[in-house]
């Protein structure tokens, strides 16, 4: 039996160093603006590990790459053509043209914030890139204590992340996730004394961000 958090949702299309592309296996259902993601890049079969979803501790193999996602779009799968509007209700347009659904897709974007090595969260930029066709599922709350209880080296990656318009509620939002799923308090004190050093010279920004995590 399959966790929940153990089932691919998309697929890699598009990768590099830091970021990569995955297409959703469903149209419209995508994992939420700024939460995390991961996949496992093996260099060796053996780094593949089986996991009992029912143990409380799940160990992470080595290979294992977490991703943030900052940006989901849905629209046609030929390169360049934009999907036509019917003037219809949803459920209305599946019934009267199936067909157009088999030529839409959704598709979310990843900013790489860290991998597993030796059993130990590491957050700066992996050897490898995810590969492509690696499976993505969303992160569970195991992989949410990693980050709030782990190194902050994340945060000036997202806080530079230059083609995200909405880069400072992307931060919070990632931040919201990772207290959320892990009740963590001390994890906000730790991101407010992070910021406000990473921040010193834009008080501003600084603000807004924490403004948002409230």
């Amino acid at each position: 039996m399959s966790s929940p958090n153990s089932v691919p949702i998309a697929e890699i299309i598009e990768t590099s160093s830091r970021r990569f592309v995955a297409q959703c296996h469903d149209l419209h259902r995508a994992p939420g603006f700024g939460s995390i993601v991961k996949t496992v890049v093996a260099e060796r079969v053996n780094d593949l590990i089986e996991v009992d979803p029912f143990e409380s501790t799940i160990p992470q193999p080595n290979g294992v790459q977490f991703a943030v996602v900052y940006h989901v779009r849905s629209g046609s799968l030929e390169p360049g053509r934009r999907s036509a509007a019917y003037g219809m209700e949803e459920d209305e347009l599946r019934k009267e043209q199936p067909h157009i659904y088999e030529l839409l897709m959704t598709e979310l974007s990843g900013l790489v914030i860290g991998y597993v090595s030796d059993g130990a969260l590491l957050c700066r930029v992996p050897t490898h890139p995810p590969r492509l066709h690696s499976q993505i599922v969303e992160a569970g709350k195991e992989d949410y204590r990693l980050f709030a209880t782990g190194e902050l080296e994340f945060l000036p990656a997202m806080l530079n992340l230059a083609d995200c318009p909405d880069v400072d509620d992307l931060v919070a939002s990632t931040l919201r996730w990772i207290y959320q799923s892990s009740g963590d308090r001390v994890f906000l004190v730790r991101v407010a004394k992070e910021l406000a050093e990473l921040l010193r010279n834009d008080y501003d920004r600084l603000r807004r961000i924490l403004n948002l995590l409230e």
